[in-house]
């Protein structure tokens, strides 16, 4: 009974076989080339390695960098922080009336060396580091559960290597850009409310007030501001990219990995501009 079974599964997968080969999409496809196949993505996936990585690196620099949604996102966080900076700064100022005439230069001066090299920087860390992270998990935890990493590695794709790594370029280069916008609208801001109290004063004054302190500073100052960016994101894109990779069984997972990712990317973010800061 046994062998009988066995016989008609062959016959019945010789049948198979003899019927898909009819079809349309079959009748091109020759049986040696399928032996070959696997062979042929092996030698794909190790052939291009720049190529693979471009791929990935453009995809995830779109979305966490160059897409409308997040231009328009990080740069309202800055001109919302420049506006509320002058305003407040000046309207609750300690000094009224005609001292404030006269020390406004001071002012505007240490509320712009506080947006430029504290302000701007944390809270454009803070609103980038945060949707990052949700896109990174869920793209990872999406991958995890769909089973795409293990069929990268039946094809001997090197699949991982090229993600993180493009995950954590374009993550790294996204922060920095954006964090260059925000100051770039936080500035614009701050001079169109500086222009409401002092309507009179050229913009060469306003300028050079704005940036004195971080111009006298010199380049040390900018070396501070850039290597809390870069922390923030490289501590963020591998916590993202942790919580991404590990094992999800359901929708609920991924939501739970997303959720922790912005809060743990979020909080490494605080402690890396405060460690710097101080």
């Amino acid at each position: 009974s046994r062998t009988r079974k066995v016989t008609q599964l062959e016959v019945n997968l010789k049948a198979i076989e003899q019927a898909m080969m009819q079809l349309d999409v079959g009748a091109s496809l020759d049986l040696q080339d399928a032996t070959d196949a696997p062979q042929k993505f092996r030698r794909l996936g190790t052939r291009f390695p720049k190529l693979w990585f471009a791929r990935y690196f453009i995809e995830y620099f779109w979305v966490l960098c160059l897409s409308p949604y997040m231009l328009a996102y990080v740069g309202v966080g800055g001109a919302i922080l420049g506006f509320v900076s002058i305003w407040f700064g000046f309207n609750y100022h300690s000094f009224g009336g005609y001292l404030k005439s006269i020390l406004h230069d001071e002012t505007l001066a240490g509320i712009g060396y506080v947006q430029t090299t504290i302000a701007v920087p944390l809270v454009a860390s803070i609103l980038v580091v945060a949707r990052n992270s949700a896109i990174i998990s869920a793209d990872l935890g999406n991958r995890i559960m769909s089973s795409q990493f293990r069929a990268m590695r039946n094809l001997d794709i090197p699949g991982l290597r090229y993600l993180t790594l493009s995950i954590i370029v374009a993550n790294m280069l996204a922060l920095l850009l954006l964090t260059a916008a925000a100051l770039v609208t936080a500035s614009w801001s701050a001079y169109q409310t500086w222009s409401i109290f002092f309507p009179d004063q050229p913009f060469e004054f306003w300028q050079e007030n704005y940036f004195r302190r971080l111009l006298e500073a010199g380049q040390g100052e900018w070396g501070w501001g850039l290597a809390k960016v870069i922390l923030s994101a490289l501590l963020s894109s591998a916590a993202a990219i942790a919580i991404g990779l590990r094992r999800k069984t359901d929708v609920i997972s991924v939501n739970n990995a997303i959720a922790k990712a912005i809060v743990i990317g979020v909080s490494l973010t605080l402690l890396a501009h405060a460690f710097l800061a101080v």
